[in-house]
């Protein structure tokens, strides 16, 4: 026998698979030295998000710039900080970044041979890991009053193990949330934690406690009428204005690479 769904439950369906597209695009980053290697400096972890992108037949991995020249500095002070993703350490990660640019914020990484299977979680809706397939590209530029949803992996729902490399990582996805200001290349949304709409993340008993920091490289989709589409990346949470920068992904080229001379 079929169910017959009233309007809550479809309404409530809706939301929760509009909650699950930032994690089903995006991949927890760990960025660190693992105990087994770290000698007398100890072991080290930094949390950042990993955005898939197809743009053509080319699978890309979308992250921040400042995410990579952190990886880049530590590795070339120890020798020994990895990259890792859920799929295994991306130990040829030089080689295979396309393009980093400090302006935008921006840094593109060749995936061509990374495939994706399905998260072994108890939701079914944040199983998919999938690459992002946009219509068209590039998106049209954001505005205000745009609403869009978005997520990444913090730092504050990563679970350590006591050597700190058995980790366990959560997301945090929020939608329906309305930009408050727009520029060429890049956008905010300011936060308003009375009425904020969550999933995957740890519960917390007043709003003001959630910490969204280390949610850089998470992707950013537009709400349409029929569809979301990819229109950025998270690029740094305020914390002093409890709001959201966000780089457009009008930076990136239709081949992965980045436009360096960007309009700030």
């Amino acid at each position: 026998m079929t169910h017959d769904f009233s309007a809550n439950e479809k309404k409530a369906l809706m939301e929760r698979l509009a909650l699950s597209l930032p994690v089903n695009f995006s991949d927890p980053v760990l960025i660190g030295r693992p105990p087994a290697v770290a000698g007398e400096l100890g072991p080290s972890l930094f949390s950042a998000t990993l955005t898939y992108l197809e743009l053509g037949e080319r699978k890309i991995g979308v992250t921040n710039a400042h995410v990579i020249r952190h990886y880049q500095n530590q590795h070339h002070q120890d020798g020994v900080t990895i990259f890792q993703l859920p799929d295994g350490v991306l130990r040829d990660l030089d080689q295979r970044l396309i393009d980093v640019d400090d302006g935008s914020d921006l840094a593109t990484i060749d995936l061509s041979d990374l495939t994706l299977t399905p998260r072994d979680v108890p939701q079914e809706e944040r199983r998919p890991r999938q690459f992002h397939r946009p219509a068209s590209w590039p998106p049209e530029a954001v505005a205000e009053g745009d609403v869009v949803a978005y997520g990444g992996w913090p730092g504050a729902l990563r679970r350590d193990s006591s050597d700190l490399w058995d980790v366990e990582s959560s997301a945090y996805t929020m939608i329906g949330m309305t930009v408050s200001r727009a520029m060429p290349d890049r956008f905010n949304v300011k936060l308003d934690r009375t009425d904020m709409t969550l999933a995957f993340g740890r519960t917390f008993t007043d709003t003001k406690d959630y910490d969204f920091r280390g949610m850089s490289g998470g992707p950013v989709l537009r709400r349409r009428p029929l569809c979301y589409e990819f229109v950025g990346i998270i690029s740094e949470y305020s914390e002093v204005l409890d709001q959201f920068v966000f780089t457009s992904a009008e930076n990136i080229k239709s081949n992965g690479e980045l436009w360096h001379n960007t309009r700030r």
